[in-house]
């Protein structure tokens, strides 16, 4: 009986279509992979872009808490210089949500005079702290003092007090009052392998130092207020920039404070050719708010996502 082999040609043949097969079942395998990759990646920052946010709503939300009518320096200033590097959003409270020891505030009944600690007739919060800044019934500044250790001031009757953290320096600068005071900016550079270049992380800064990150892989960040500048009751200034001169007015102007944000969510894609895949054909403005890209040379490769963190600041509602 005669025994046949394969030929050189059918081997040829067969080595080609397995070839074939290797190279689909190659970019098969890693679009799957990068699809993985990606919807990780998403999944870890979806995590951290809700903490960060909550934190920084809180933050709006309590901006002004514990500050005086009088108060030279005011509870909130945001400057937009030229590019996301000069962005710098201030927030002034006798309240930091990152320190549970200053949550909180004193109700005292001073008509008879004696120590804050005998006068105190309610309390709400967690804060702790011995020290605090205490305001009359106007909301004007009385004097900072220990709730332990202080006496009512003679002639006021009504005072609140609200905690504060003494050993951060004073965020209200040349005001007599204390405060601490929160900073939101973007940072010089970050290294993220997964951020896409010219992006920054948005670091929130409570006194001193640069502070630590909440959001990665931002390419920009813009603050807007709605104002009730005649004070009737009603919001009629939408995404304005300036804010009103004194802290008075702010206080009673202020309804509302919008912060944008056009941060990255997806991994770049490129293909098995070496080329970039496209990922991104949407708006980089929200409510009229245009975002700076330029920054960014390879915008286009990467998916963004537009936020919108709105907070009413509580204590003047």
């Amino acid at each position: 009986m005669k025994e046949r082999g394969f030929s050189v040609i059918e081997l040829i043949i067969a080595m080609f279509i397995v070839s074939v097969l290797l190279v689909l079942t190659a970019l098969s395998f890693d679009r799957i992979l990068f699809g993985v990759r990606s919807e990780s990646h998403s999944a870890q920052s979806g995590i951290e872009r809700l903490v960060g946010l909550q934190l920084f709503r809180l933050d709006l939300e309590h901006l002004g808490f514990g500050i005086a009518r009088d108060t030279t320096d005011s509870p909130v200033v945001w400057t937009e210089g030229a590019g996301p590097a000069n962005r710098l959003l201030t927030l002034r409270s006798t309240l930091n949500n990152s320190n549970p020891a200053t949550i909180g505030w004193f109700l005292y009944d001073c008509t008879a005079g004696g120590s804050y600690a005998a006068r105190q007739v309610a309390t709400g919060g967690t804060g702790l702290t011995n020290t605090i800044v205490v305001l009359d019934q106007n909301r004007a500044f009385v004097e900072n003092n220990n709730r332990t250790t202080g006496n009512c001031p003679a002639g006021i009757q009504v005072l609140t007090g609200y905690p504060y953290d003494g050993t951060v320096a004073n965020g209200c600068g040349a005001s007599a009052q204390f405060c601490n005071q929160t900073i939101y900016s973007l940072s010089a550079t970050q290294n993220l392998s997964t951020c896409a270049p010219g992006t920054k992380n948005l670091l929130r800064a409570v006194g001193a130092g640069n502070g630590n990150p909440v959001l990665n892989c931002v390419a920009d960040f813009k603050v807007r207020f709605d104002l009730d500048s005649d004070e009737n009751g009603s919001v009629e200034t939408d995404n304005a920039t300036a804010l009103p001169a004194t802290t008075a007015d702010v206080i009673d102007q202020v309804r509302n404070v919008d912060v944008y944000i056009l941060m990255q969510v997806g991994l770049r894609r490129i293909e098995a050719s070496g080329t970039d895949r496209a990922l991104f054909s949407g708006t980089t403005t929200l409510d009229g708010v245009a975002f700076d890209t330029a920054g960014i040379p390879d915008f286009n490769n990467y998916q963004w996502k537009t936020l919108k963190i709105s907070g009413k600041p509580m204590s003047w509602q």
